[in-house]
């Protein structure tokens, strides 16, 4: 995907993209006695990488089958553009797109403010809305 590996100590090795820094870096960490991973409370799902646009994304979609990965295929979140896909056994790995981005359908000023859906979700809004869990009400209480 690109990384430039780093450094290798005790079964772990850094990779970084680009010049480095907060974002740009990967740690693996390879054991054959490390336990079987299960999702719940406080692990990883995904590790999510952008990529600038669709075509750029169908090029990492070529490279994902070519290496004969488990992969979803291209998925239209409406927001972004992703492809899923697991390098092994352990974390799935996502493809996103830069855009077209959150504030298609609302304000910079109101993000945040209402339930914004993408179309394909539009037809659950009520029993989405039915399991939202209140947060924040201290600050809408202070307004």
């Amino acid at each position: 995907m690109g990384f430039t590996k780093i450094a290798t100590e005790d079964g772990k090795t850094l990779y970084e993209l680009h010049d480095g820094g907060h974002g740009a870096q990967l740690i693996t960490e390879t054991s054959v006695i490390l336990p079987n991973q299960d999702q719940g409370y406080g692990t990883v799902h995904h590790i999510a990488f952008r990529t600038e646009n669709e075509a750029s994304l169908r090029w990492w979609i070529e490279r994902i089958k070519e290496a004969r990965l488990a992969q979803s295929g291209f998925i239209d979140r409406f927001y972004f553009k992703s492809e899923y896909f697991r390098p092994g056994r352990g974390v799935l790995f996502e493809i996103a797109t830069d855009g077209p981005g959150f504030l298609v359908d609302e304000t910079y000023d109101e993000a945040g403010v209402h339930l914004e859906l993408p179309p394909f979700l539009e037809e659950q809004r009520e029993d989405i809305e039915a399991h939202l869990v209140p947060f924040n009400t201290e600050k809408k209480a202070a307004k």
